[in-house]
C-alpha cells in the first residue's frame, strides 16, 4: 500500500510539474521579437547547490521530469544515459558532472532540459528548474578573466541580485563527441587566401572552443583571420580598423562570421549597426550559430546579412566564406580591365561610373583593338574559360565573363 500512496504521488507532481512547464514554454514561438533587439530570454535552472545558470530558450525543445534511463555499454562517464521522447532515442548529459561538478541524483525533483545545438538534440540533467527571465544582452557580460581557459562559462549576468551563469554548452559537448574541423580536399582552395593578400577575415564568437573551429576550418585557404570574444568587440576592432581605410572597410577586412547568441552585443545587433554604418556595409557578413528555427532565414533578411549557417559543418562554411571572396576576387579582375581602359583612355574612375559606359564601343574607338583583346582573352582564361564559348554583348548586369563577341574591327586572331 505504501509504495502505492507513493507511487500516486510521484505520478500526480510529474503531472502537475508538466502543466506548469507548458505554461513556461507554450509562449517561446511568440517570443521571436526580442531578437534582434539584443535581447534574450533565459531559462533558469541549478545543478548541485544553490547557483543558479541559464539557458537560452530558443535553443529549449522541452523540460520535463526525467524519465527512466537506459544505460549503453560503454557510454562517456559523463552522459547518464538514453531516453526515449516523442519516438527519438535522447542521450542525457549529467550538466554538473560534465563541467566538474559532483553527479546529479536521479529524483522526482530532477529534470532533463531537452535542447538543440549545432544540429543535434540532447537532453541535460539538471537538479531543478526555475523560470524564464527576459533582459538584455547589454547586461549579459564575459566570464572574469581570471576563470581560465578550462572554465566552462561563456558568460555571466545579475539577475535579483545573485549571479546566473551561461555555460559554454559548445565546449561540453565537443569533449563528449569532438567535432572534426578537417576541411575536404576538393574544396580547399589556397589562391581564396592569396587573393585576399593582407585582408582579413573577421570571426566574432563568445566561445572559445566555436572561434578555434572556425579558424581551423578556415586556415586550410590561406586566410588571415582576427578573432572577436562578442558583438561589441567585434564592432570595436571593426571601427578601428575602418577608420584607417580611405573609403571603406573592405579595403582590409574581407568578410565577417558572427555567431548570434553573445554577451554585451548579440549576432543580430553587430550585424545591424555594421549594415547601418556607410563605410562597412559592402561587407559581407555569415551569420553563424548552434540556434536553430526558421525564425533565424527571416533575421538574417531583416539585419542584411548575406548568408546564416548553422554549426557547425566545415565544408559547408569553407564553402559559404569561399563564395562572396570569389565573387570579390571576380570583380577585382572586371575593375583592373575598365581601369586599364580609362587609364589609357584619359579618363577618371572617380568621375564616371563604370555601368555608364557600353565598354566594347569605347574601346573600339580607342585604336587599341588589339590591347582589349589581350586583355580580355587574358581574364577569361584565368577564369577557366574559352573565349568563343558563348555569343552575347555585354551590359553592367552581366559579369564580364559573360563578354562574348568581340567590338566591330577585332579579330579573334588579335
Amino acid at each position: 500500500m505504501p509504495y502505492v500512496f507513493i507511487r500516486l504521488n510521484i505520478i500526480i507532481a510529474t503531472v502537475l510539474h508538466e502543466v506548469h512547464m507548458a505554461g513556461i514554454l507554450d509562449s517561446v514561438n511568440q517570443r521571436t521579437q526580442l531578437v534582434g533587439e539584443n535581447r534574450l530570454e533565459l531559462l533558469l535552472f541549478k545543478l548541485n547547490g544553490r547557483q543558479r545558470f541559464g539557458i537560452n530558450v530558443f535553443k529549449v525543445r522541452e523540460v520535463m521530469p526525467c524519465p527512466r534511463l537506459t544505460l549503453l555499454p560503454k557510454q562517456d562517464s559523463f552522459i547518464k544515459g538514453v531516453a526515449h521522447i516523442r519516438g527519438q532515442t535522447i542521450s542525457v548529459i549529467d550538466l554538473s558532472l560534465s563541467t566538474g561538478g559532483r553527479a546529479i541524483e536521479q529524483t522526482a525533483e530532477s529534470y532533463i532540459i531537452i535542447a538543440e545545438y549545432n544540429r543535434s538534440v540532447q537532453g541535460f540533467l539538471v537538479a531543478g528548474v526555475e523560470r524564464i527571465v527576459t533582459l538584455s544582452w547589454a547586461d549579459v557580460m564575459p566570464p572574469p578573466e581570471g576563470a581560465g581557459k578550462s572554465s566552462y562559462l561563456t558568460a555571466v549576468t545579475e539577475i535579483d541580485g545573485q549571479m546566473v551563469s551561461i555555460l559554454d554548452v559548445e565546449k561540453i559537448l565537443n569533449e563528449i563527441s569532438p567535432v572534426s574541423t578537417e576541411v575536404s580536399e576538393e574544396i580547399i582552395d589556397v589562391s581564396i587566401g592569396e587573393s585576399l593578400g593582407d585582408k582579413l577575415v573577421m570571426i566574432a564568437d563568445d566561445s572559445t572552443v566555436a572561434r578555434n573551429q572556425v579558424r581551423r576550418a578556415l586556415e586550410p585557404l590561406g586566410i588571415n583571420m582576427v578573432l572577436a570574444k562578442n558583438g561589441r568587440d567585434a564592432l570595436d576592432q571593426l571601427l578601428a580598423i575602418e577608420a584607417t581605410c580611405e573609403n571603406s572597410i573592405t579595403e582590409k577586412v574581407a568578410l565577417m562570421i558572427s555567431d548570434i547568441e553573445m554577451p554585451v552585443m548579440d549576432g543580430y545587433t553587430l550585424t545591424a549597426e555594421v549594415k547601418g554604418n556607410d563605410r562597412m556595409s559592402k561587407m559581407p557578413i555569415i551569420l553563424h550559430t548552434s540556434l536553430s528555427g526558421v525564425f533565424n532565414n527571416a533575421m538574417v533578411e531583416k539585419v542584411g546579412a548575406e548568408d546564416f549557417i548553422p554549426k557547425f559543418h566545415p565544408d559547408e562554411l569553407a564553402t559559404a566564406v569561399k563564395n562572396p571572396l570569389e565573387d570579390a576576387r571576380f570583380r577585382k579582375s572586371e575593375r583592373f580591365i575598365i581601369k586599364a581602359h580609362f587609364f589609357i583612355k584619359g579618363y577618371s574612375l572617380k568621375k564616371k561610373c563604370n555601368a555608364e559606359y557600353d565598354l566594347p564601343s569605347l574601346l573600339q574607338g580607342t585604336g587599341l583593338e588589339t590591347l582589349y583583346a589581350a586583355l580580355l582573352i587574358s581574364t577569361r582564361t584565368l577564369h577557366g574559360c574559352s573565349f568563343l564559348e558563348n555569343a552575347g554583348a555585354y551590359s553592367p548586369e552581366q559579369p564580364f565573363s559573360s563578354i562574348n563577341a568581340l567590338p566591330k574591327g577585332v579579330s579573334n586572331s588579335s
